[in-house]
């Protein structure tokens, strides 16, 4: 398949020097589409976000802005790829060095700007040397923050280059826009700093026919003796193996789940049901495989869990059933709590006097999240006792969606 996924990128490259002006281009990866929908990959906010574009006249068109492995055949909004040039990048920056790679893409996406000459650029984890091409151009490039909660070191912005980084960011909640905000008032820098309705949920509720999303108890058909839904987050950089976090090493003996929470999976079989989700950016990518094979081996051994359909469903169609939240340090926290649900959140560098304290603090203070390193009697506790709190929820208002997009038309 690579081998066509290689011909396919040169089939895409050579193909943008024939098309014709666009509206907004958009930029994906491969970690954001990591949904299943109608056998296609899709992208919660990248694909939702086109769909809500196209149908108020802005004439788009989607590109990989990192190397792709995904079947092009199977994936949602004909994603351009561009491999041959990433491919191209990386064997420069070996050869050359680093200064040599960020000139080289900054000409590439200078000529496809030239091309496509369009109004505005938007995407996930917007590469610096694309940021300086728009900003060469004089074309607004706007970085959607995927998450919530971000603290004010985000994406290594605090290191970025002025010209290297968006000029627009767009978030989903007040944590994450006062802490850009203080970011780029600590740095000087003049940057347009929005906060926008949730994107994917104001397109599932304004466009329910497009997309149909079963609850996980209808796909799961759950004997009746469990009571209670509990869903446990994993998140990735507890496998040792990520250099640029290494105050998450050794932090757990299996790299995955707490002892503890396999535990508490024992003592509530009979009568808790537990789904474990994967990190997104752990579901396709084979570099995780050993995790895959643990969540395998423990579905052997324990009944009362799942993990396949937990992993590629929208988190959406999972939380409408769920009674309570458990994870490491996962920002689906917020998800959750937009429906009600509290979490536990269980990584010692998250607690009181951790290195990334500051995480969760909105929730922790409206008691919609716990921060604990739990022992198994605690967990049990959690999960067959905690209750719903309505005190978060995102904003929907679609009109208030279309007006930031009205600087751009």
């Amino acid at each position: 398949m690579k081998n066509w996924l290689f011909l396919k990128s040169v089939k895409d490259f050579a193909n943008l020097f024939f098309l014709s002006h666009k509206d907004a281009v958009l930029f994906v990866g491969d970690p954001h589409k990591y949904l299943t929908i109608n056998d296609c990959a899709f992208s919660p906010i990248i694909d939702s976000f086109e769909q809500i574009l196209n149908d108020n006249n802005f004439n788009t068109i989607q590109i990989f802005g990192s190397p792709s492995f995904i079947n092009y055949n199977k994936c949602f909004g004909n994603t351009k790829n561009l491999n041959v040039i990433y491919l191209t990048s990386y064997l420069i920056k070996k050869i050359f060095s680093e200064k040599y790679r960020i000139f080289f893409e900054k000409f590439f996406f200078r000529i496809v700007l030239n091309k496509l000459k369009p109004r505005v650029v938007f995407g996930l984890g917007l590469r610096p040397s694309l940021c300086e091409a728009c900003h060469d151009k004089k074309i607004p490039c706007v970085e959607i923050m995927h998450g919530y909660g971000y603290d004010p070191n985000v994406y290594f912005w605090d290191n970025c280059k002025a010209n290297q980084m968006p000029s627009d960011i767009w978030v989903f909640d007040d944590t994450s826009k006062e802490s850009i905000i203080s970011l780029f008032n600590k740095r000087g820098l003049i940057k347009s700093v929005k906060k926008i309705p949730h994107i994917w949920s104001v397109f599932l509720r304004e466009y329910p026919a497009k997309i149909k999303i079963p609850s996980i108890k209808k796909v799961l058909q759950l004997p009746k003796r469990y009571k209670r839904l509990v869903l446990f987050s994993l998140q990735w950089c507890y496998e040792n193996e990520d250099t640029n976090y290494r105050e998450f090493h050794n932090i757990l003996e299996n790299g995955y789940i707490p002892k503890s929470v396999i535990e508490a999976v024992e003592q509530t079989k009979s009568s808790v049901f537990w789904l474990f989700r994967r990190h997104p950016f752990q579901v396709n990518n084979k570099k995780y495989k050993n995790q895959e094979l643990f969540l395998k081996n423990l579905k052997t051994k324990y009944k009362n869990i799942e993990w396949e359909f937990s992993s590629r469903l929208p988190i959406f169609s999972i939380l409408q059933d769920v009674d309570a939240h458990l994870t490491m340090s996962s920002m689906t926290c917020y998800e959750a709590a937009s429906y009600h649900i509290r979490s536990l959140i269980l990584c010692p560098n998250f607690q009181i006097k951790g290195v990334h304290s500051f995480y969760f603090s909105d929730l922790v203070k409206n008691k919609m999240a716990y921060k604990r390193e739990a022992k198994a009697s605690e967990i049990v506790k959690f999960v067959t006792s905690v209750t719903k709190r309505k005190v978060f929820s995102f904003d929907l208002s679609f009109c208030r969606l279309i007006k930031a997009l009205s600087q751009f038309r």
